[in-house]
């Protein structure tokens, strides 16, 4: 067994060809925003050898900080994937971006750079932050349209991106939110032509310090440690599946989600994806759009073919094959965060003749 110093919230990858599992640490919750934390956050991708519990790659490095960004690999699942001889991990995170790690090693394959971000004193903030070349597939700075004009203390928002720090004297509006960018839903990758399909949100929060709040904890009660605040009920969050070209972490195609059914407000893509030899990508479409599964061409993104699923998917489809036969299953599970919506208990499984 293998110990961390925080929850693991995402989902471990093992390669079977060398007992190798990949997996990451979640921080814990932190009292943000409060002068009582001092200490930084950390994010760990870890290469454990699962015969032996051995640890081969530990990769700690400097934390994005305000609530829900705290890591890179923050409640995203990793994907291991071969470039040439080399082996690559590489997670799609809350943050809007990819990072791609030598699996081996945990040194970057595509380009990180340390860059210089908004400081704040109160946050004991870091000078820089790791931003990874190519491009973000999710929305990083907060849109004022979408917030009410004051909070509820009565004061008007601050605005910022993604690196923007927050404090005690008022509410800062950053983007992603705490739902992200990419969460748990898991990214497929296609090694013939080397893409990697995303589906994300474009959340958007705002946070508020409490000053001295380790002091008000409670044991058995929910404590995040800081106020937050949202845009506004009737604002649509929005979604989109992406696909990136690895050797370059950019988006070569991408399907927006912008309009919804069901009297939602929420577009955005809460399933995972997974891809097939023979050039598709299946994937649940967003429950607050249309309840059911679709299936994309893997190279151009053209929709080929949806079935409606009684309830909305937020499970990611799975493939396997009987008998020579291939076959695509998901899970029709229905909302199960955010706004009320139908329920359901249902699988569902398609060969990929359609029937």
């Amino acid at each position: 067994m293998a110990y961390g110093r925080s929850a693991r919230l995402g989902h471990p990858e093992r390669r079977p060809e060398d007992g190798t599992a990949v997996l990451h640490d979640g921080e814990p919750i932190p009292v943000v925003g409060s002068r009582a934390w001092r200490q930084p956050l950390h994010r760990v991708i870890r290469g454990t050898q699962c015969d032996d519990g051995h640890l081969r790659v530990a990769l700690p490095g400097r934390p994005p900080r305000h609530l829900g960004l705290r890591l890179p690999v923050e409640s995203c699942p990793l994907q291991d994937r071969d470039r040439g001889r080399r082996k690559v991990v590489a997670a799609p995170c809350k943050t809007g971006w990819v990072y791609e790690l030598d699996r081996e090693t945990g040194t970057p394959v595509t380009e990180i750079n340390e860059k210089p971000v908004p400081q704040s004193a109160f946050q004991n903030t870091s000078p820089t932050q790791p931003i990874p070349a190519g491009d973000n597939f999710s929305n990083q700075c907060a849109q004022p349209s979408a917030f009410p004009k004051v909070a509820f203390d009565g004061r008007g928002f601050r605005f910022g991106c993604i690196f923007t720090p927050f404090d005690a004297r008022r509410f800062t509006a950053v983007a992603p939110g705490a739902g992200g960018g990419g969460n748990w839903n898991p990214a497929a990758y296609n090694p013939t032509i080397g893409y990697l399909y995303v589906c994300s949100r474009n959340s958007q929060s705002a946070y508020k310090a409490i000053p001295y709040v380790s002091g008000t904890y409670s044991g058995g009660k929910l404590f995040v440690g800081a106020q937050l605040a949202f845009p506004t009920s009737k604002i649509l969050t929005t979604g989109a599946f992406s696909a990136l070209r690895m050797v370059t972490n950019r988006i070569v195609w991408r399907r927006h989600y912008t309009k919804t059914a069901y009297h939602q407000v929420d577009a955005s893509c809460g399933s995972g994806a997974v891809a097939t030899a023979g050039g598709l990508v299946f994937m649940g479409l967003p429950e607050g759009m249309y309840h059911g599964i679709v299936a994309y061409n893997a190279k151009t993104g053209k929709q080929l073919w949806r079935s409606h699923t009684d309830a909305g998917i937020e499970a990611p489809p799975m493939t396997y094959s009987i008998d020579g036969k291939q076959y695509v299953a998901v899970f029709a599970g229905g909302r199960t965060r955010g706004t009320a919506g139908l329920k359901g208990d249902d699988l569902y499984a398609f060969t990929l003749n359609g029937t």
